[in-house]
């Protein structure tokens, strides 16, 4: 009867009866296979800045929130497509959305989503009249597994 231990590199062990063959003496070759979780620290950060102004047009009172999408690092990030959320206050009218060639926004009532392209950096632009003030601070995140997520999430009141 044979017992075979782990191997100092920590390669598994075979004993007699398991899945392998016999290559003479106490030498067993095996066949069988083995998972290993490895954690890799991300290299890569997605940070949002958010910015807004307020200007007055003969139309009434324009708001324009900047928001700026830029990927430090050069590893990979674990997301294939960044996702963009906002939630622009309910006393906004008549949004519109400018983004970066290939993102692609989808906006519904006065909720933000746009889909960036995956490792890019980018420049979103939101407009609309405001019917009331003040409007609350407003904030825009980005999704995605990184190096930092504290820096995720941008705000700023107008």
């Amino acid at each position: 009867d044979y017992d075979s231990t782990p191997a100092p590199n920590g390669s598994a062990g075979l004993t007699p009866g398991a899945m392998g063959t016999q290559t003479g003496g106490r030498h067993y070759t095996s066949t069988a296979s083995a998972s290993v979780a490895v954690t890799c620290p991300q290299t890569c950060d997605v940070s949002v800045k958010k910015s807004s102004t307020l200007t007055q047009t003969p139309a009434g009172l324009l708001v324009t929130y900047t928001i700026q999408v830029t990927r430090n690092g050069d590893g990979p990030c674990e997301c294939n497509q960044n996702m963009l959320f906002d939630n622009i206050p309910p006393q906004v009218s008549g949004i519109n959305v400018t983004v970066p060639t290939g993102w692609t926004p989808y906006l519904v009532g006065n909720s933000l989503h746009v889909v960036m392209q995956p490792l890019s950096s980018g420049m979103v632009t939101i407009t609309g009249m405001v019917a009331s003030l003040p409007l609350a601070q407003n904030c825009a995140v980005v999704e995605c597994p990184d190096a930092d997520p504290n820096n995720n999430r941008g705000c700023d009141s107008p």
